[in-house]
């Protein structure tokens, strides 16, 4: 989705850098206070969070600048989310953002121009952002290698469109990935059952879902692994604490760990999405300082 100039222009001249941040952290604590529902806001938070907005900032807003800002920023966070799930592309720990060859990034930018701002100085407050839009924006289904650059054949595109259209209203949170995979893959063939016979496109489609279904299979299972070997290091971690009587990290990741250990009805998948998000050191000093209803409500949205 293009971003208008007169878009460009507000975002601009009304929403510095500082005052963006001040939006943006009015909305984590609404989330975290579980004032956001599928995704939105209602319309008496979005009135709250106006009015503390133009009281932090100082300036005078509409609901519809606001919302007009609400928007863009789910976009900023859909479109980096995207590009860091790409093959080809990594996370740098010191630099806080995504990092991949300059053919990589090229191919990438080529399907997809609006990436090149993320290139250079990667995504402003992604993290906050994530929290917010997380769940309301992550579907998993567009993760085509960013090296084999935008589609070249009719049959791509096609299959791309049917995905856009997928319905996932029903789909459980608590599903593992290869469940959601081949229920989105059913869905996607129920369209075009309904549209024309089975033809040798069709085939092509239904080979390339199984890939995708295959793909997101492994990927669970390298989570797997590397959430065991996080809890290895921290039992070894754990060892080393005790025998040589050394004080524990306030926002150890076995603090972490013992707390999430503690949280009645985690399931296995969301268990393991917590393992990953609590290598980070923010991530974990986050976890630790919020309130035990914080808390279950972050590991629902993830």
């Amino acid at each position: 989705m293009s971003m208008t100039t007169e878009n460009i222009d507000d975002d601009t001249c009304l929403w510095g850098p500082t005052i963006e941040k001040i939006f943006i952290d009015i909305m984590v604590d609404e989330v975290n206070k579980g004032n956001m529902t599928s995704g939105q806001f209602s319309s008496k938070t979005s009135a709250r969070i106006l009015e503390d907005l133009q009281s932090k900032s100082k300036r005078k807003y509409v609901m519809k600048q606001v919302k007009q800002k609400f928007h863009r920023l789910r976009i900023r966070y859909r479109e980096f989310s995207e590009l860091s799930k790409q093959t080809g592309f990594g996370w740098s720990r010191e630099k806080d953002t995504v990092i991949a060859p300059e053919e990589v990034w090229q191919n990438y930018i080529r399907a997809h121009p609006r990436a090149a701002q993320y290139q250079k100085k990667g995504c402003d407050h992604f993290r906050l952002l994530e929290l917010i839009f997380s769940k309301s924006t992550a579907t998993g289904l567009h993760h085509r290698s960013a090296a084999s650059g935008p589609p070249n054949t009719n049959d791509e595109r096609e299959m791309e469109n049917d995905l856009d259209h997928v319905d996932i209203q029903d789909i459980d949170d608590n599903d593992s990935a290869s469940c959601i995979c081949s229920r989105l893959v059913d869905d996607i063939f129920k369209r075009s059952a309904k549209n024309s016979a089975t033809t040798s496109v069709e085939r092509v489609k239904r080979q390339r879902s199984q890939q995708m279904s295959d793909a997101i299979v492994a990927w669970t299972e390298v989570a797997k692994v590397r959430a065991e070997a996080t809890l290895a290091k921290a039992e070894k971690y754990k060892s080393k604490s005790e025998v040589g009587g050394s004080q524990k990290d306030e926002f150890s990741l076995t603090k972490c760990m013992q707390i999430l250990e503690g949280i009645e009805g985690v399931d296995d998948d969301i268990y393991m999405k917590a393992v990953e998000k609590f290598k980070d050191s923010d991530w974990r000093e986050i976890f630790i300082n919020m309130s035990t209803a914080r808390k279950r409500a972050w590991l629902d949205r993830l």
